[in-house]
């Protein structure tokens, strides 16, 4: 099969370029914006009891805690004129928005009020509810968040809360993701460079990895019209996608260049290499997808689209190597090994050309012959050294995703921070429950509460 593939491809590898060429041009087009078709949410399972309590209160209660919190805070305190009018402001304004809203309370304008000041009096809250899925109360908490910002006289606002979080990560997680790839593709270059000397050689896998990037973000965005999608994924895309499609093309051109070395032709040492090379990426990428599989059978979206990332990305990647790149390689010939950095650096730096070594003088060779002396004891060491390094694990502390997972600079980890240290109680989180039984009087209501 793997033959027949590589002869396939070795009768037309201009079409294959171009088909792929189109492919990657278009799939640049429609994933570009996919950041903004993801969601952040799918942390909780949607048959759960606290899923569906949630449901319920939202058609029959109009929404249930607060999910979009103002501080407020001014030089003379909660209850200075200047913060009062800010947040008597707020409440308003929040409460004409009922299309976004469905609730605007605040310590200046409700009853029972003393949750909403914080313990030292330095802070006032307005609390509200965002109404939409995980999109649209990120979205729209944002809006709201832009449009109550500024403070009556010397007053201070700051947003936060579990709509404004998803937002700001959301725009955090784009940030972190064009920086690591501007981090990642150039130092992977360099690292290509140093191991293969060819900038031709090197460029070869560099560009199948982003070619299996870029078609993934397409395939996400095409994935988020029919089912959620997180936007975690994103981060799965790129990681992923790099390393395994430089992990894949590193096979296949390091062996396509042995065969040349060995006297084969081009033609000749492509079909080689896809024989044999191609059988351990198709192998790698058949374990890796069925090891990622196993998240789809988890109700939950955000664990969900790891696998849909994962799958699609090692599918590209591996058929990016085994038919993209062969194509290239077609063209390219023996000028694989063109423009050798390497002895240019020696030129500048006037040194010769190191001779060859034999094989039994490399250092992989004798790391090899050194472990299959020595299995038992150096498998006991190399054990000893993992449990040693995976011991802090065993004092893990999980927990559900909150606001601390963005950066202190961010506005719902300030706000978060200030609820969680001075005040009584935090108004944007809580326990909350429904019932739809006949039964629940108001007085067995109260009984359970209690």
């Amino acid at each position: 099969m793997l033959v027949r593939l590589a002869t396939l491809v070795l009768r037309a590898p201009r079409r294959v370029l171009i088909i792929a060429g189109l492919l990657l041009v278009g799939g640049g087009i429609f994933g570009a914006p996919v950041a903004g078709h993801l969601l952040t949410g799918g942390f909780t399972d949607p048959s759960a009891d606290s899923t569906r309590a949630t449901s319920i209160i939202d058609a029959k209660f109009h929404g249930g805690q607060a999910n979009l919190v103002f501080l407020v805070s001014a030089p003379g305190g909660a209850d200075s004129a200047a913060a009062r009018a800010t947040g008597t402001e707020i409440t308003a304004g929040l409460a004409k928005r009922s299309d976004w809203t469905t609730f605007a309370q605040s310590y200046w304008t409700s009853p029972g009020r003393a949750g909403l000041r914080s313990t030292d009096g330095k802070y006032g809250l307005v609390v509200t509810h965002v109404k939409g899925n995980d999109n649209q109360i990120q979205v729209r908490a944002a809006q709201l968040a832009d449009q109550f910002k500024q403070g009556v006289g010397d007053a201070k606002v700051q947003a936060g809360g579990a709509a404004l979080a998803y937002h700001q990560v959301n725009t955090q997680t784009k940030k972190d993701l064009a920086l690591s790839e501007a981090i990642a593709i150039p130092l992977t270059a360099i690292a290509l460079i140093l191991v293969f000397g060819s900038l031709i050689a090197a460029l070869v896998p560099l560009a199948v990895g982003i070619f299996a990037i870029i078609e993934t973000l397409a395939i996400l965005r095409t994935l988020s019209t029919f089912t959620d999608v997180s936007v975690y994924a994103m981060n799965m895309t790129t990681a992923l996608g790099l390393a395994l499609a430089i992990d894949y093309s590193l096979f296949m051109v390091s062996r396509y260049r042995e065969e040349l070395r060995a006297g084969r032709s081009p033609d000749e040492a492509i079909i080689a290499t896809v024989r044999t090379a191609g059988r351990t990426v198709l192998f790698s990428a058949l374990t890796v997808g069925l090891s990622l599989s196993a998240l789809i059978v988890f109700p939950m979206y955000f664990l969900r689209s790891f696998a849909y990332a994962g799958l699609a990305v090692v599918a590209l990647a591996a058929a990016a190597s085994m038919i993209v790149l062969p194509a290239c390689l077609a063209l390219i010939g023996t000028r694989v090994n063109s423009l050798d950095l390497r002895a240019a650096f020696r030129r500048l730096l006037r040194r010769q050309e190191p001779a060859p070594k034999p094989l039994e003088r490399g250092v992989w060779y004798r790391l090899a012959s050194t472990v299959m002396r020595r299995p038992l004891a150096l498998g006991v060491a190399v054990t000893a050294v993992f449990l040693l390094l995976g011991a802090p694990f065993l004092r893990a502390n999980f927990g559900y995703p909150d606001d601390r997972v963005i950066n202190s600079g961010a506005s719902a980890r300030t706000v978060g921070d200030v609820l969680r240290a001075d005040f009584g109680q935090d108004a944007s989180a809580g326990l909350v429950g429904v019932t739809d039984s006949p039964a629940a009087s108001p007085t067995s209501v109260a009984q359970y509460s209690a």
